[in-house]
């Protein structure tokens, strides 16, 4: 029973943080100053991944997180051990973007902060709005970022308030 209402509880959450992140553009610091050439790749990388919930599998998505990753939100951590472990996160966040009728987000803020070679960290605010427009949240989420050999993946994703946007700079 404790672990049927985990996962609900754990889904209802969760719902919310992939859909933080549907459909992004460049705004705030970021946008202000040029980027490097790893920045850049970085911006791609979660545009990528953000739009593709609209148009991607499952299977598909999960190649943007690292195994293992890790999923921190105000309510408690997901630890995401094994490929199928983010296989089923992105699926219930497929489930919860279809469910509120979220059609797009804007960023409200970007910032970026590539801390070695291979680890950077991004930091970001966003609007999210149903199909025929209407506000239904803002909130921010903050990225740890690792490069692999087959490019930067997501190892922690951080969900908090709008006005928590780590300064980066």
């Amino acid at each position: 029973m404790h672990q049927t209402i985990l996962r609900r509880t754990a889904r209802g959450i969760l719902a919310a943080l992939v859909a933080l992140a549907f459909g992004w553009p460049l705004a705030g610091p970021a946008a202000a100053r040029d980027l490097t050439a790893e920045e850049g790749a970085i911006v791609a990388l979660l545009d990528e991944y953000v739009t593709s919930f609209q148009t991607r599998e499952a299977v598909e998505i999960a190649g943007y997180y690292h195994a293992p990753s890790s999923v921190i939100w105000s309510g408690g951590v997901l630890t995401l051990t094994r490929p199928i472990d983010i296989l089923r996160f992105i699926e219930s966040q497929k489930q919860a973007i279809a469910a509120r009728d979220l059609a797009r987000s804007e960023w409200t803020d970007l910032r970026i902060k590539q801390m070695s070679a291979t680890l950077a960290v991004v930091s970001t605010a966003v609007v999210r709005y149903s199909s025929d427009g209407t506000e239904l949240d803002r909130a921010g989420a903050t990225y740890a970022l690792r490069k692999t050999e087959t490019g930067w993946k997501i190892a922690m994703l951080m969900i908090h308030d709008e006005s928590a946007v780590l300064d980066l700079d």
